[in-house]
């Protein structure tokens, strides 16, 4: 008796059938064992798709099963009608020539129907009186005129492979366990096609649906049987060496050189690329992440999405494309499997007593959220975030438009000035990104202190490029509240931070008790230095009004935050795509009282228009607080700081106009903390011969350097 199990994929009910180790290899509906329990199991199952479980997973759709149920149907309406009655006429030893055929209906229809037809061109059968006789004919038309009416018979009579012509299955490998749909819908209009990681990746969209469809179609789809047995049989064996190893970050090569190991004593030498792709199939099965490497390894998609229970498709963000709907429908086992890797990657509980999960999977560079029961209703979920592999700078920002070149020229001149800034917006507004681009815009000498409790922040690129920095790890935060583990919290890492020396002091985002310590320190100077970090807002009163009335800091300890910066993530009238904008650059002034936003507390020195997508400098610019305070500190004058503005804005612009012609390399992290260490370099030297900086003649040597400096990369 077969094992079989039914449940819930993208909306149509799958039954799953495992005929066990005996038929494992020829598990087919060409083979009448296995035909004959599917015709039962049809008989009280409701199924829109049928899986026979194997090596390899052959799958079965709705078109095939209406053939079986055709038979099902039949051989229910002839089972309990025909048969030969009590004779004593013709003895106990007759012999029933409808009992062969009644057996043989539900496992080979097509041979019961031939039998029978055998049957009527008969002119006598041996045994039999003449009532059973004509019982027997009687029976044998009614086997003809039933079983012939169906589609499977039907096509016997034209082709003898009937079976093959009309269930092809489709082929899956048995280690998958993943459903993927592989057929594009007809009317699917290819909008891009690319690579990751091996697999062709296709973007499509539909008419009437809302949103795009990403496929993913990896080679291990396509693999050949003998290719698949080797496999299978490696990752049975590695199942059983999983155990042993003890570090799991190390697994995944560990078990991509025992996988090649394997691979030639199984399958003999094999060239380099086909020991390189099997092997890696190998590590992706193992100690990876089965076809969810392919979507967290697309650098493309910013969030890829598993809603619990876990059987509906993958829905993921695209950065060209938004929102997309993949051919990805995780199982529970997959995904119980992902659960298993993710906690002994970061070494937290992830179960009924602790069903919330934060990790980092740091080879990838994707935060993890999950959730499974009771926190969910049922079923495992999942929410990966991917952090863009190389930081982002205000000159991307200008190229993507996101703000233009005057405003980053004054952000960029702001965070030189030393100011404590918050950047502010909702979630999904790129917040966390303009964080990013902000560090870049530090000056190499100065050293940060980095706190977050996900590494979301470019740390290790800015270290590569020189930068000295000491990172910090807070506890996870869910609903305002940290998860108990060996982190400290955010307000612990804070006061040790004001401990260890006078830094730039870089929150990854405020929103818990670590408020009142940053204030407190900001407002008396002991952060020392310029303060960086993000907070959810929409506005700089909203921001006030969270930090004051939520978080519980004093009102005019918001005094200490200088910069305000809200990001917002717009759209256009009716239409679903998002843009990412820079909404607006706020001072708060320090003459206020009570409440800023009726006493003049706060000064819009860039605004945005969204129906125009522009930006518009503030005609006060020269009467900003923060402004004058700025060139205090530089020992300038307000006119001075106006064209330090202006020459950033336009030296930026210089970048994104070089950029055309030599490619978006350039305006990456590393051209961006070069063009700053030169351009100090140029300061010092003006300075020191002129005893001022002189922004005219320093523009067109900057473009100078900017073109000598791609063009000796390019060469590079």
């Amino acid at each position: 008796m077969a094992e079989h199990f039914s449940e819930r994929v993208a909306g149509k009910t799958v039954l799953n059938v495992d005929f066990g180790a005996a038929l494992r290899g020829t598990a087919n509906l060409h083979n009448p064992e296995c035909f004959r329990e599917i015709c039962r199991m049809l008989e009280t199952e409701e199924a829109d798709e049928l899986r026979i479980r194997g090596e390899f997973n052959k799958v079965f759709d709705a078109n095939h099963l209406e053939i079986i149920k055709e038979v099902a149907s039949a051989v229910k309406q002839l089972v309990g009608g025909i048969g030969l009655p009590p004779c004593g006429r013709c003895g106990p030893k007759r012999r029933d020539p409808i009992l062969q055929i009644r057996e043989e209906m539900e496992g080979d229809p097509v041979r019961a129907f031939h039998d029978a037809a055998e049957l009527l061109v008969l002119k006598k059968h041996t045994n039999l009186c003449h009532q059973c006789e004509e019982k027997a004919r009687k029976d044998a038309e009614l086997v003809k005129t039933l079983l012939g009416s169906t589609r499977l018979v039907r096509a016997s009579l034209k082709n003898a492979n009937a079976y093959v012509e009309l269930f092809p299955p489709k082929l899956i490998p048995g280690f998958i366990s993943s459903y993927v749909e592989l057929e594009v819908p007809k009317d699917a209009k290819l909008l891009e096609q690319y690579r990751v990681k091996g697999a062709d990746v296709r973007i499509y969209e539909r008419p009437g649906h809302a949103d795009r469809s990403y496929l993913v179609f990896a080679p291990e789809f396509y693999i050949h049987e003998n290719e698949n047995k080797i496999l299978s049989g490696i990752l049975d064996s590695i199942s059983r060496e999983e155990s042993r190893i003890v570090d799991p970050r190390r697994a995944r090569e560990h078990f991509k050189t025992l996988g090649k190991k394997l691979l030639e004593e199984h399958a003999g030498k094999l060239d380099d690329d086909e020991n390189e792709r099997l092997g890696d199939l190998v590590a992706r099965y193992s100690a990876g992440y089965g076809i969810f490497e392919v979507l967290l390894s697309d650098e493309k998609l910013q969030d890829v999405y598993v809603d619990s229970p876990g059987n509906t498709p993958v829905h993921v963000y695209h950065a060209d494309y938004e929102e997309c709907v993949t051919n990805i429908v995780p199982s529970n086992f997959e995904l119980e499997k992902l659960s298993a890797r993710f906690r002994a990657l970061s070494g937290r509980p992830f179960d009924e007593s602790s069903p919330v999960l934060h990790a980092e999977l740091e080879d990838l560079g994707v935060r993890i959220a999950g959730l499974r029961e009771p926190a969910t209703f049922q079923g495992i979920g999942f929410a990966f975030r991917r952090h863009k592999s190389t930081p982002w700078t205000l000159n991307q920002f200008v190229r993507a438009g996101m703000m233009d070149s005057m405003t980053a020229g004054l952000v960029s001149f702001l965070v030189d000035g030393q100011r404590s800034m918050l950047v502010t917006g909702p979630r999904g507004s790129g917040k966390s990104s303009l964080l990013a681009a902000l560090l870049a815009e530090v000056a190499p000498s100065f050293r940060m202190i980095v706190i977050e409790d996900t590494p979301e922040l470019p740390v290790s690129p800015l270290m590569d490029a020189g930068y000295k920095i000491q990172h910090l790890r807070t506890q996870p935060v869910l609903g305002g509240v940290a998860e108990k583990g060996y982190e400290l919290t955010a307000e612990e890492a804070l006061r040790t931070a004001l401990r260890l020396g006078e830094s730039v002091l870089v929150l990854g985002e405020v929103r818990g008790p670590e408020a009142k310590v940053l204030f407190e320190a900001m407002r008396v100077g002991a952060a020392g230095n310029v303060v960086l970090g993000t907070i959810h807002g929409s506005s700089a009163y909203d921001t006030w009004d969270r930090i004051v009335n939520d978080l519980g800091v004093p009102s005019t300890s918001f005094k200490a935050t200088d910069i305000v910066i809200s990001t917002a993530a717009i759209r256009k009238g009716d239409e679903t795509k998002r843009a990412r904008r820079l909404t607006g650059v706020t001072e708060v002034r320090k003459d206020w009282k009570i409440d800023p936003q009726h006493e003049g507390g706060f000064s819009d020195l860039v605004t945005f228009d969204a129906r125009k997508d522009s930006w518009k400098l503030s005609k006060e610019l020269a009467d900003s607080q923060t402004l004058r305070e700025v060139a205090r500190i530089k020992r300038t004058s307000v006119e001075k700081a106006l064209e330090n503005i202006e020459f950033r804005a336009q030296f930026k612009q210089a970048f994104v106009d070089r950029a055309k012609s030599v490619g978006d390399w350039i305006l990456g992290v590393k051209p961006v903390i070069d063009s700053n260490i030169e351009y100090l370099r140029q300061v010092e030297r003006h300075v020191r011969e002129h005893g001022e900086v002189d922004f005219k003649t320093l523009l067109p040597h900057m473009k100078k350097w900017l073109g000598s400096y791609s063009t000796q990369a390019q060469k590079a």
